[in-house]
């Protein structure tokens, strides 16, 4: 179980927005993830199971000072009820199977590293029958500023405005409109 510290800044953004920012950087990583998010019957707590095609990633966030916790685990499969680590862990914060997929969403993420403060993620985000653009700031050391992520906005005409909804809670709310629009067709 590793344990880190995530502090980033997000912001929404238009298709047009983000090809602004991306086409700044010549250096970027380009990979393809799906989360796949989990909850336990009766409880509001989920957790996320991202999928990277060669290895999937279990985590939960905790509230921190400065950020979240986030606890990750690597693991064989999507399917939390049959990941022995996952499943203790979860036990431990007092959540137990079997576990229900609420919502996923694939990320086109193309990330550029900052020299020594921060990864730069521009995400293309695909959930139901929505794409949408977010812009990521994950601070990776000391010298990681909001104010860095403000000015690469800032030179490419965006002003920040913290993400309304997380990607999360856009995939949870996505798959609740769609499981409402099937039960109400005749």
């Amino acid at each position: 179980m590793n344990e880190n510290l995530e502090i980033e800044y997000k912001v929404m953004v238009t298709k047009e927005e983000y090809d602004r920012v991306l086409s700044r950087f010549t250096d970027v990583t380009v990979t393809v993830q799906t989360n796949h998010y989990f909850r336990a019957a009766g409880l509001d707590k989920v957790f996320r199971m991202r999928d990277f095609g060669d290895h999937v990633l279990f985590t939960h966030k905790k509230k921190a000072s400065g950020g979240r916790l986030e606890h990750e685990v690597v693991c064989a499969e999507v399917d939390p009820n049959k990941s022995p680590e996952v499943l203790e862990y979860l036990a431990g914060e007092g959540m137990f199977p079997p576990f229900e997929e609420v919502g996923s969403l694939t990320t086109v993420r193309r990330e550029v590293k900052l020299p020594k403060e921060a990864d730069l993620c521009l995400d293309e985000n695909h959930y139901g029958e929505i794409t949408d653009y977010e812009i990521e700031y994950e601070i990776t050391g000391y010298k990681g500023r909001k104010k860095n992520f403000r000015k690469i906005l800032e030179d490419a005409g965006i002003v920040y405005q913290k993400s309304p909804l997380s990607k999360q809670a856009r995939a949870i709310q996505e798959k609740s409109r769609l499981d409402l629009s099937k039960e109400n067709r005749p």
